[in-house]
């Protein structure tokens, strides 16, 4: 059995909870008039789920092609997470509402 690599189970811990972080920020940012306690918990579980995989993404990006230190690149990264899930998101909710017909009045929101 191989040994734990502590120092890339710490990296990625870091990137867990900057990209979560950034998530939830954005989650509460968004949140609106939800009324139901489970629409509450779905809106920020999409948004903080979201929110971290467009940050690994991005970090993963960031590390293989721009060699920037590892500082820099968690932090470039949480932002790019916190803007590409409200993209993400923004998308999303674009794309199935004219799969599902609905009028879409997230326009009306920018």
């Amino acid at each position: 059995m191989e040994e734990l690599n502590w120092a890339l189970l710490l990296e990625y811990g870091v990137l867990l909870c900057v990209g979560s972080f950034s998530g939830f920020l954005f989650a509460m940012k968004t949140i609106g008039e939800r009324s139901k306690f489970t629409e509450v918990l779905q809106h920020i579980f999409l948004a903080v789920g979201s929110s971290m995989l467009v940050a690994w993404i991005a970090y993963e990006i960031i590390k293989e092609y721009f060699h920037l230190s590892y500082g820099l690149s968690v932090s470039i990264s949480a932002g790019v997470g916190y803007l590409g899930a409200e993209v993400s998101i923004g998308f999303l909710i674009d794309y199935l509402s004219s799969k599902l017909g609905h009028k879409n009045d997230h326009d009306s929101h920018k």
